[in-house]
């Protein structure tokens, strides 16, 4: 299955974050497909996240040290384990 990969107009630095820091974790996704650490998951298109991580850099906007850990933090509706919003772990 493919998307749409035409890019959309984000205007609004928080949205270039947003982008760049979801690019960055499909890449890493990606990598730990290839090195055969995980399996299955989306089909990721690396030149699209690498031009959003490039025009994201034009506008002066790097994925953040803890993309992937934001990626991967339980939401509120998740289990009672799991990482809080201050990086601590609750449960354990």
């Amino acid at each position: 299955m493919t998307t749409n990969t035409k890019p959309r107009n984000s205007r609004t630095p928080a949205e270039w974050q947003e982008a760049a820091d979801g690019a960055q974790v499909m890449l890493l996704v990606d990598a730990a497909r290839q090195y055969g650490l995980i399996e299955g998951g989306p089909e990721v298109n690396q030149e699209r996240c690498v031009e959003i991580l490039r025009l994201a850099k034009r506008r002066g906007i790097t994925p953040r040290e803890d993309c992937v850990e934001r990626a991967f933090r339980p939401t509120d509706g998740d289990s009672e384990q799991g990482a809080s919003d201050d990086g601590s772990r609750k449960g354990v």
